[in-house]
């Protein structure tokens, strides 16, 4: 494991196995699924994840919508491999993985990409990175864009980042989810809706909302 990020709060061994990435730092089902239907609802066609990790959520990205084009960063060699491995499994062929420090290829990428229609920032987890990539991936964004920030609640510096976030002229509105929260751009919401969802823990055999 090379982090570049704010690291795990759980094991920061530079060895791990891949049973503890895949407990500690995947996103659950759930969270994947509400990604999915969001990218579905909004036909979402440009879409950027920042942390690839195993790969899991960026499956569920691409499968979301098979005419969209996913651009998954990782900095990470070993992890973005795992991820590549999974993509190739799945079939999936409009993921782009690319590897790097997020300073160096976030902006690279989005230069490439016509707009983004839907990110998920889930990488570094420090305050000033999460912001500043914030804020370049609403530079090339539109009205429909969707942004997903995870942990929001991670860390002092991750509150911080998305109560700031939320504030920003461009966030007409928010969905606040506790383990990640939803930032949307619509300007036909006139004034600005800060929703805060509790989510019931389901039993196994209920399907997840």
């Amino acid at each position: 494991m090379i982090d570049l990020g704010a690291g795990s709060k759980k094991n920061n061994n530079e060895e791990k196995p891949i049973s503890t990435v895949a407990k500690n730092s995947l996103s659950t089902p759930w969270q994947c699924q509400m990604m999915f239907k969001i990218i579905e609802h909004l036909n979402c066609k440009q879409i950027l994840e920042i942390g690839s990790s195993l790969g899991i959520s960026t499956i569920y990205l691409a499968k979301a919508n098979s005419a969209s084009r996913v651009y998954s960063l990782e900095g990470n060699h070993d992890s973005i491999q795992i991820a590549k491995n999974m993509a190739s499994h799945a079939k999936l062929k409009n993921i782009d993985f690319v590897e790097g420090n997020f300073d160096d290829t976030l902006e690279k990428v989005l230069a490439q990409m016509s707009s983004v229609d839907f990110a998920f920032v889930d990488g570094n987890h420090r305050y000033e990175a999460t912001v500043s990539y914030t804020k370049k991936i609403l530079s090339s964004s539109h009205n429909l864009t969707a942004i997903v920030i995870d942990d929001i609640y991670w860390s002092e510096g991750m509150t911080k980042a998305w109560e700031e976030l939320k504030k920003l002229k461009a966030v007409t509105a928010s969905l606040d989810f506790f383990y990640y929260g939803v930032l949307f751009l619509n300007p036909d919401i006139k004034e600005p809706k800060h929703l805060k969802i509790i989510m019931a823990k389901l039993k196994p055999w209920q399907k997840y909302i």
